[in-house]
Formats: C-alpha cells, structure tokens, sequence
C-alpha cells in the first residue's frame, strides 16, 4: 500500500511539473509579459575576443514587442557591435528603437537554453539566420553561429554572399 501512495504521489508531482513546463512554452509566444522563464539565461551583454576583433552582443527582453499584424509578442531583442582591427565595421547600439532595422537580432523564444534569431547584417543589408545556445553547465558562455537564410531569391537583386561579422563565436558574459 505504502509503495502504491508513493507511486501515485510521484506520478501527480511529475505530470504537475510538466504541465507547468508545457504551459510556460506555449505562453511564450504571446500575451505580453509570459516568458520562457530560464531565456532570461540569455539577457544581458556578451563578447568575443580575437586578438584586436571584438564582437560584442546585448540582449534585452520586450514583454509586449508590437508585430506588423498588431499582436503584441514577449520577444529576445539584440544590438551588436563588430570592430575589427580597432576600426568600428558595424554597430547598431546608437540607432533609435524606433528605426527599421534598429534591432539586429530578434526572437520569440520557444526553448529555455537555445534562441533561433532573425540576423540583420547592417553593413550587407542582408538577413541570416543566427542559433544562439547556452549550455547550462557553463551558463556564463553561449554559441553563437549565423547561417545563411533558405528560401526564394530575388532575381532583381545581387546575392550578397557572406556576413560582415564572424558566424561562428564563443561569447562570454560581460558583468
């Protein structure tokens, strides 16, 4: 009897634990302040060195981030900043919030250690698709690699090959 109560009562503690891990994803998407509540592992600011190359990202959380279809979603925000060699290739932290293409990255976040962000290269005027992961072990590091973006080709414009920045990073936490 007793290992049938312990049984049960392990059961009800797991399906509880779930539920409320199933209810934090869903919630994420939208409905303004719900988030991922371990993405927040993501937020602040983070570096790569190499030699005199410094990329360095700052990532904010928007709980009710308007979308052109007038749905407000809670969403991960990125400015960046690449200088090479000590000259200043591209930056977007002194750009207002509120011109296009301010936010260089930006996500609804659906995984508690993993971001899928839109990229925009500011000097190539082209968009990628970045994969940001902290693996919890080492939470004051994360991944960062950039991908070219799949899909249709305009053939009014130039193909643009390439990104201004590294696409592969190991990136430290700034304090």
């Amino acid at each position: 009897m007793k290992n049938i109560l312990l049984l049960t009562l392990v059961l009800v503690l797991s399906t509880n634990s779930l539920a409320q891990r199933n209810s934090a994803a869903k919630a994420a998407p939208g409905g303004g302040g719900q988030a991922l509540p371990l993405a927040s592992a993501f937020l602040g600011t983070w570096e790569w060195h190499s030699g005199t190359d410094v990329f360095r990202l700052v990532l904010t959380r928007d709980t009710s981030y308007p979308f052109p279809n007038g749905v407000l979603y809670s969403v991960i925000l990125g400015r960046h900043s690449y200088v090479k060699n000590g000259v200043v290739i591209e930056e977007t932290f002194t750009k207002s919030p509120n011109t296009p293409q301010a936010w260089s990255l930006l996500t609804i976040p659906r995984e508690e250690w993993r971001l899928f962000m839109g990229f925009m290269d500011q000097k190539k005027d082209k968009r990628g698709k970045a994969e940001i992961i902290i693996d919890p072990a080492t939470p004051n590091q994360m991944s960062f690699s950039l991908k070219e973006p799949t899909g249709t080709v305009s053939l009014n414009t130039e193909y643009v090959r390439g990104f201004t920045v590294p696409t592969t990073m190991t990136l430290t936490r700034v304090p």
